[in-house]
């Protein structure tokens, strides 16, 4: 009797192609949840990240770089994160109370 399950291993990492170290912006788009191409674009920029080339021809989509972006979606914060309330608890004086000490 024959193990077939080492034949469909090779299968499948033979069907998964190598990893780009760059991403199209369609890629990032779906990678990051955007809703649209435009959306991400501004994400992008938020986050600092600039195109590192283009793809070939006359088509050719603006690449970014995969670490980058990923590193950067990885540091953002997380849903429902107040980030207007990053200076008032941070702050010596202030208070939970309304009225501050009596």
């Amino acid at each position: 009797m024959s193990d077939s399950k080492p034949a469909a291993e090779s299968r499948e990492s033979a069907a998964e192609p190598e990893e780009s170290p760059t991403m199209t912006l369609a890629e990032v788009t779906e990678y990051i949840g955007a809703t649209s191409t435009g959306s991400a674009r501004k994400t992008l920029s938020r986050w600092g990240i600039a195109a590192t080339g283009r793809e070939p021809g006359r088509g050719g989509a603006s690449l970014y770089d995969r670490a980058e972006i990923r590193e950067a979606k990885a540091g953002r914060p997380g849903r429902g994160h107040r980030s207007d309330l990053k200076d008032k608890e941070s702050s010596p004086d202030s208070s939970t109370s309304p009225h501050g000490e009596a």
